[in-house]
């Protein structure tokens, strides 16, 4: 957490890693239901579109010039994605 100054209101300001926590999201909504880091979308309604939200953005993984793995994640064209940035958010 920074702190920047503009004006006369402090404002304050959190970098995260999306990708991290856009993985750590998927985790658990697929971690089993009833686990206690699952996250339980139910059919219809407003989860419905909350779920269509969270599928917005699919992994792609990457190779790094280590040999290791990166996870890069990547809207999907037309899809809206802002309950998947607010989740995202939230878990920060």
């Amino acid at each position: 957490i920074g702190k920047a100054k503009e004006g006369r209101y402090d404002l304050q300001r959190v970098l995260f890693g999306t990708n991290f926590w856009k993985s750590q999201l998927v985790a658990r909504v697929r971690a089993p239901l009833g686990s206690p880091t699952s996250l339980t979308l139910y059919q219809g309604g407003h989860h419905k579109l909350y779920a269509e939200h969270l599928a917005a953005e699919v992994p792609e993984k990457k190779d790094l010039p280590d040999g290791g793995t990166w996870i890069v994640w990547n809207e999907v064209e037309g899809a809206d994605n802002h309950y998947l940035d607010t989740a995202v958010g939230c878990l920060v």
